[in-house]
């Protein structure tokens, strides 16, 4: 018992000894939790107005994961009938990869007018200061000229709300921007026949289709 009360007067005397730094700790850890709720926000006219003057960044992917499954499983397969349909497989998905990587590069060059472009590639997106970037010719572009300029980055991905497949915009900072600035660029509204009779690619469309939400909610804006 009175090891405990002893115990008990050393805590106390602990808390009061250091009151001012457990205070600190608190307030910092404070506004490590709170600043992310707060700043990180993106005002859409904002947004508008620093992508105009900016780069976006499309973040390609690379289906890595699907490429070294299928590899991982062609390694292991002693049937022959079982490892050519691996391996056509992952041909078929390479192709299907690099078909896209061109269409959207195509698209962006001939489409897109609302801002500076490059492109990334989302296995080399951890450290995304040390990410290796491209211009559409494919020639690399520096972090230090990057860094000139405000960047958002253009990610594949499903909507959250209808789950379908979407492009979607985010800042710097790693925040998707909201509306009314134009995001999740999804397939809604596209006539697939009309795509074909008039023999247009689907990313050519959506590219387009983006520039002219971007520019006609810039001049909302000045309105």
């Amino acid at each position: 018992m009175q090891d405990i009360q002893r115990f008990v007067r050393v805590l106390i005397t602990a808390m009061k000894t250091y009151r001012p730094i457990l205070l600190t700790g608190v307030i910092l850890l404070s506004i490590h939790f709170l600043y992310p709720l707060t700043a990180q926000v993106p005002d859409p006219a904002k947004a508008a107005h620093d992508l105009r003057e900016g780069y976006l960044l499309v973040r390609f992917p690379a289906y890595r994961a699907k490429v070294d499954t299928l590899n991982a499983m062609i390694q292991r397969a002693e049937d022959p009938d079982k490892k050519a349909r691996l391996e056509k497989m992952l041909s078929e998905t390479r192709a299907d990869r690099d078909r896209q990587h061109e269409e959207y590069k195509q698209a962006f060059a001939s489409e897109y007018r609302y801002s500076k472009v490059a492109y990334f590639y989302d296995f080399d997106a951890h450290h995304l200061q040390s990410t290796t970037y491209y211009l559409l010719d494919g020639m690399t572009i520096l972090q230090e000229e990057l860094a000139k300029y405000p960047l958002f980055y253009l990610h594949f991905e499903r909507t959250s709300e209808s789950r379908i497949d979407a492009l979607v915009i985010y800042d710097q900072n790693g925040q998707k921007v909201p509306p009314p600035f134009p995001n999740n660029f999804s397939r809604g509204g596209i006539n697939l026949i009309f795509l074909k009779i008039a023999d247009r690619k689907f990313p050519a469309w959506r590219v387009e289709k983006m520039n002219k939400r971007m520019f006609r909610y810039l001049s909302e804006l000045k309105t």
